[in-house]
């Protein structure tokens, strides 16, 4: 049966596993979902699919709101912010199995509900070719996963471990959470999308600028989010918590 975790669970995981952010490696990322091992490592900065799930969001994005992309460029831009060249490094890291992220197997598997049309999807289909991941085991293999606790969306100056124990009187029990740094994310999308105009990545209708871009991408960000979350659970806890320097952290549920 499926646990879930109330206010009180919450709040002792994010006391518990909150941790300073390292200020070299800001930009890296890793997916949402919570198979990460808790290694010190560990990029604080969450979003779907990492930095693929950044490509695939730059291209639905594309397509969704009209604007001219150049890929290459986006890529270029990417690995700019980023800091390095992996892109791949934020899937395959850290423990994290392709095969049991609920983010890539949605996506590939409904590419329309992400806001691709045909072209797009398949140019990230591409992307996970070259990635050496099978697009195959993605869509037909039995989805076995470790079953995922609540979603935290995240704001402020700490980054958050997925996995943690509890321990009662009862026993024992492991979670983990979904994360969402909507924090981090979003300073990566500003820097990203400022990137983009100077180098022409993009080519956008007139009067339109890096901020205009900054906001269809953060709102393309979240439709992927939110319809990741309906193929996980549709009623999984969501909890909304800003934690900054005094580690004293704010938590609102929202679902």
């Amino acid at each position: 049966m499926q646990k879930y975790l109330d206010v009180h669970h919450i709040e002792e995981l994010v006391r518990r596993n909150s941790y300073d952010l390292d200020p070299d490696t800001l930009h890296q990322s890793r997916c949402i979902c919570g198979n990460y091992e808790n290694k010190v490592d560990l990029p604080a900065l969450s979003i779907p699919g990492g930095d693929l799930g950044e490509i695939a969001i730059a291209l639905s994005s594309a397509y969704s709101f009209g604007f001219e992309l150049s890929i290459k460029g986006f890529q270029d831009n990417l690995k700019d912010v980023i800091g390095h060249k992996d892109i791949l490094r934020s899937i395959n890291d850290s423990g994290h199995d392709p095969y049991l992220c609920p983010y890539l197997r949605a996506v590939i598997k409904y590419p329309s509900q992400y806001g691709f049309d045909i072209e797009a999807a398949e140019q990230f289909n591409e992307f996970i070719r070259d990635s050496g991941i099978s697009k195959d085991r993605l869509i037909n293999e039995p989805f076995k996963r470790k079953n995922e606790e609540a979603l935290i969306i995240l704001q402020g100056s700490k980054g958050i471990f997925p996995r943690y124990i509890f321990e009662t009187d009862y026993g024992r029990w492991e979670s983990s959470v979904l994360i969402y740094h909507k924090t981090l994310v979003n300073a990566r999308h500003k820097a990203l999308s400022k990137k983009l105009i100077e180098n022409k990545s993009v080519k956008l209708y007139k009067d339109l600028n890096e901020e205009y871009l900054y906001e269809v991408i953060s709102e393309m960000t979240d439709i992927h989010l939110f319809e990741t979350l309906q193929h996980i659970d549709s009623v999984l806890p969501i909890y909304d918590i800003t934690i900054l320097d005094d580690d004293n952290p704010e938590i609102k549920k929202l679902q």
